[in-house]
């Protein structure tokens, strides 16, 4: 499995036009405390959201360019609902789950980029319990690795 990167960062004026949102079993979910979408020097798009009354919703993608469909399945594309696997959820790669982008523009050179995508999975835990997110919006502002 991928691991997923924290990128311990707080609250700043770059995440003031990103948003993440989601039906997490039938409750709203919305990235009302930080979000932040960064490519890192490797290519691989990290895009952490943290909420101020649920567990924090990361992604770690390699796979997500052109715009398109992309499979969240652990592999090329990860998930995680939580601070870390041990005790979140994650997508497993014999139940992927669906990324969608349907806007994508690269940062290139100091100037940013976004991206527009809708998301669903089915989440889970170490012990087999699991979550559905459904109606997964995202509408970010891409930075690069400062």
């Amino acid at each position: 499995m991928v691991c997923l990167i924290g990128l311990g960062l707080h609250s700043s004026c770059d995440n003031e036009s990103s948003a993440i949102t989601a039906i997490v079993d039938g409750q709203l979910w919305e990235s009302d405390s930080f979000t932040r979408a960064l490519v890192a020097n490797s290519g691989r798009l990290i895009i952490n959201g943290e909420s101020r009354t649920f567990r924090p919703m990361a992604f770690s993608l390699s796979d997500y360019n052109p715009a398109g469909e992309y499979a969240i399945d652990s592999l090329d594309n990860s998930f995680l609902f939580g601070e870390e696997v041990a005790t979140g959820f994650y997508v497993r790669s014999s139940r992927p789950g669906q990324l969608t982008i349907s806007e994508l523009t690269m940062p290139d050179g100091g100037t940013r980029g976004s991206m527009k995508a809708t998301f669903s999975l089915t989440a889970f835990n170490l012990g087999g319990d699991s979550i559905s997110i459904s109606e997964g919006n995202m509408d970010l502002v891409l930075s690069e690795t400062e």
